[in-house]
């Protein structure tokens, strides 16, 4: 029972450690975290779309394409949700709670 466990922490560590998402989702038990941009175990959960095909990463070239692609952030609800979502801040104007992208909360 212990080799099961360490097996699988080890397969944990080594989605971590992928930083792109071609090769993580290439390693069995991982998948790639649109929002988070991180390679996680194919079990944990992802707040927006979980990538396991090769062919829905986002090019790595085209990096302005990928920002466009971002999930919008008044789409997240709370303030954990929002935090999830990297490019987002949550804000607390009046009696109103909002989740803006970083672009935006520049103006607040």
């Amino acid at each position: 029972m212990h080799y099961v466990h360490r097996l699988r922490e080890s397969s944990i560590d080594s989605c971590m450690n992928l930083k792109e998402c071609e090769e993580c989702v290439q390693k069995k038990g991982c998948g790639w975290c649109e929002n988070s941009q991180a390679c996680i175990n194919s079990g944990d959960s992802c707040e927006y779309e979980f990538l396991t095909d090769k062919d829905r990463c986002p090019d790595a070239g085209k990096k302005n394409k990928k920002a466009s692609k971002r999930r919008p952030c008044d789409h997240a609800s709370n303030c954990f949700a929002c935090k999830q979502l990297k490019h987002c801040s949550w804000f607390a104007i009046e009696t109103k709670h909002i989740c803006v992208s970083e672009d935006e909360g520049s103006n607040f």
